[in-house]
């Protein structure tokens, strides 16, 4: 998904977005004090940091950022050439992504019609997440292709949408009979999707965040806040 749908090749704003929301700022500052680490380790390592600074403690059963949350900020990363791709295709839709299901599955099956989402799943403990994901052959390998049910749907081609430098995706793909391959210079490219091609109105939205935190912005927004007290404690004297 990320790879191939998306228009941004970072997701680390996504997972700001999950701290801030629905772990609170202290949890957010927490993860961008790390960001430099996470860009030095390498993406799974890096991925790793995110999933486990973001998601440890919370309630499985009450989160909702999935849901109310991400999907704005999602579908304004959505490129319109790749929302084409996506639209136009007849068939079954399923989408691969190297995020954990729970932040994602509602945007895909909600706003862009995915049928399946193949993601990383959490461990669960005592119904509260600790951090860590399954293994990755074993949350999006091939073996989950074998499980989409294909009844009343056997005259109708899998198709996949892809990244070029995602070799466990390819490994996937290859039991689909059409893929749309995307690359990094085809994205820079991209349109942002305008918001009448929304499949479905976004019209509820649940988070305090207006706009799409990348680092630099967070930063500013937590270099404020002392500032911002203070001009407070100006006005109440």
């Amino acid at each position: 998904m990320e790879g191939a749908l998306l228009k941004s090749s970072s997701v680390f704003p996504y997972f700001l977005l999950v701290a801030f929301e629905a772990g609170g700022p202290l949890r957010a500052f927490t993860l961008l004090l790390l960001y430099p680490i996470v860009c030095l380790v390498g993406k799974e390592r890096g991925l790793k940091i995110m999933v486990f600074v973001c998601f440890v403690g919370l309630k499985e059963a009450s989160f909702s950022v999935g849901r109310t949350v991400l999907p704005k900020f999602l579908l304004e990363d959505v490129g319109n050439e790749g929302f084409d791709m996506v639209m136009k295709c007849g068939g079954t839709k399923i989408a691969v992504t190297d995020m954990p299901r729970v932040m994602v599955d509602c945007f895909l099956k909600d706003y862009l019609r995915i049928e399946y989402v193949i993601g990383r799943e959490l461990k669960v403990v005592c119904g509260h997440f600790i951090g860590l994901m399954e293994d990755k052959k074993t949350s999006s390998g091939s073996m989950e292709l074998e499980k989409v049910p294909r009844e009343g749907k056997m005259d109708s081609p899998v198709i996949g949408i892809s990244c070029f430098n995602n070799s466990l995706h390819h490994q996937l793909f290859s039991s689909c009979e059409v893929v749309y391959m995307v690359s990094e210079a085809d994205k820079k490219n991209w349109q942002t999707l305008p918001r009448e091609k929304y499949p479905r109105p976004l019209i509820f939205h649940d988070g305090r965040l207006a706009s799409r935190p990348t680092p630099i912005a967070t930063l500013f927004i937590f270099m404020w806040i002392p500032f911002g007290i203070f001009l407070l404690l100006v006005r109440a004297t």
